[in-house]
């Protein structure tokens, strides 16, 4: 029977117009107990009126709904059922038949069992409840945790920093700075699985409250700049003219979401730069719209694994968690705080050659706020109408912080081009300090840059550059050597 290939929860039985059974599909042979076979039997007989009405089925030629009928089944046994008559001829426009139907007589009558859906209903409201109770108490428990993790991770810190600051010792000072960072890194990562189960339980809300924008980028760069610094790489932060200083909206989250983003940007990025543009896309009455661009010259997200970007606990490469760390919250969370905010992230990016992620996030300003607006109010600003950027608020980190244009990433591979020159000298000063501190692994890492940036060098300095690796990955006092060597050879090659 075709109904029998559309899983239907109904039952479906053909009658003739005497009422007497042609066919049934297996649901209504399962439901009325017939192990094979209903044909033959009275449509009367199976269907009948709860209240003793003489209304038969097989009198009724129309199509109709009809409720207030019981179902018998084969030891006689009933159930309250919801029936539909469809003669033959009316099922032309039903979603069963592709092809109108011939009035040959034959009716239709579709049977639902009002007992069993009910008891249907009555279980997914139950697993409906089950589920929300977990959820409660999967939050509670997280919640808990978290602030119980949150205890003694303090307390650990806090005496490390007093001994860090006690301490004339390199070799104890590199070990609690290792203890303290790894304390910074615990406490990140209880936030974001405490912001993770706020946000996926719906009860994270955003404050609202005047606060500097100027101010709050300038502590997410001088966050940076120790890393930035270490690294070898550029921080660089353009903020529109016609950017507002003074905002109103939750500072906090929109500083988490960037930091998220510069610190991914940070991370991933060995050679080149890291870049903030600020800009206002337009501005209605008291409503900004915001928007931040990131960009970096880091190793880039192949296109196959974009879509891992946004999930909860995913990352892009296994190998990029073991390297780099991290729980593949942090750009979960800042997708959801975007939209909390009204607004939407997006990302491009291709492999070695660096990523770019944008938002925007809809604000206020103060001068508007609480009063009424109206459609006299609604413009756009023009660069130049709002402050721009205070540089005295940046005087102490002038000196590490460059604003200038965006260098193209790719010159800078090109051996022998000022870029080139300039980036494998500042790598070269970053090694010689990690190899006198005896920081190998950091080492290794600055080795692995110089080869990328000396990869169309001449053949003997390449072969320098890889005999200075694997001294450097075995500890051997040899790399010194070889860092002379290459350094008298760069020089050379740099001279002509």
């Amino acid at each position: 029977m075709i109904f029998d290939k559309l899983n239907l929860i109904e039952m479906v039985l053909i009658y003739d117009n005497s009422g007497r059974i042609l066919d049934a599909n297996k649901q209504a042979l399962l439901e009325l107990g017939y192990p094979e076979s209903l044909e033959g039997l009275l449509i009367n007989d199976i269907f009948v009126s709860e209240i003793g009405c003489d209304t038969q089925i097989h009198e009724l030629k129309e199509a109709r709904e009809i409720t207030g009928f019981v179902a018998y089944r084969r030891n006689r046994t009933c159930f309250p059922v919801y029936l539909r008559i469809l003669p033959a001829a009316g099922l032309i426009d039903s979603a069963f038949l592709t092809e109108p139907a011939a009035d040959n007589g034959e009716n239709y009558i579709l049977a639902l069992n009002m007992l069993a859906q009910s008891n249907l209903e009555k279980e997914i409201l139950a697993l409906k409840i089950e589920a929300e109770e977990f959820q409660q108490n999967r939050n509670e428990f997280i919640a808990n945790v978290t602030h119980e993790l949150r205890t003694p991770v303090n307390g650990i810190r806090g005496h490390i920093t007093a001994m860090l600051h006690g301490s004339t010792n390199a070799h104890d000072r590199k070990t609690y700075s290792i203890i303290q960072k790894c304390c910074e890194d615990m406490t990140a990562i209880i936030s974001n699985i405490l912001d993770f189960s706020k946000l996926e339980a719906g009860r994270f809300e955003l404050e609202n409250e005047v606060f500097d924008l100027y101010e709050l980028l300038n502590h997410i760069v001088a966050t940076h700049l120790a890393v930035v610094n270490e690294k070898g790489i550029r921080i660089i932060l353009n903020i529109a003219d016609n950017v507002p200083r003074e905002l109103y909206g939750d500072g906090l989250r929109l500083g988490q979401i960037l930091n998220n983003l510069v610190s991914n940007a940070v991370k991933f990025t060995d050679i080149g730069y890291v870049s903030i543009d600020v800009n206002k896309h337009g501005q209605y009455g008291d409503e900004i719209d915001l928007f931040i661009l990131v960009r970096d010259t880091g190793i880039g997200i192949p296109p196959e694994q974009m879509d891992k970007l946004f999930k909860s606990f995913s990352q892009v490469d296994g190998s990029s968690t073991r390297k780099y760390g991290g729980t593949g919250l942090g750009l979960m969370i800042a997708r959801e705080l975007v939209g909390l905010m009204e607004g939407r992230i997006q990302v491009e990016s291709a492999p070695d050659k660096g990523s770019s992620f944008s938002f925007n996030v809809h604000l206020k300003t103060p001068g508007f706020v609480d009063e009424v607006k109206t459609n006299d109010e609604i413009s756009f600003s023009q660069p130049g109408e709002i402050n721009v950027v205070d540089l005295n608020l940046y005087e102490n980190i002038l000196q590490n912080l460059t604003l200038d244009n965006h260098r193209d990433i790719d010159s800078v591979f090109l051996f022998g081009t000022p870029d080139n020159i300039g980036e494998v000298r500042k790598k070269c000063n970053i090694l010689i300090l990690a190899m006198e501190l005896e920081a190998w692994e950091k080492a290794e890492t600055i080795s692995d840059n110089l080869k990328k940036l000396l990869r169309e060098a001449p053949d003997d300095i390449r072969k320098l550059i890889f005999r200075l690796g694997m001294a450097i990955r075995k500890e051997d006092e040899k790399s010194h050597l070889f860092y002379e060597k290459l350094l008298e050879r760069l020089d050379e090659e740099y001279a002509k």
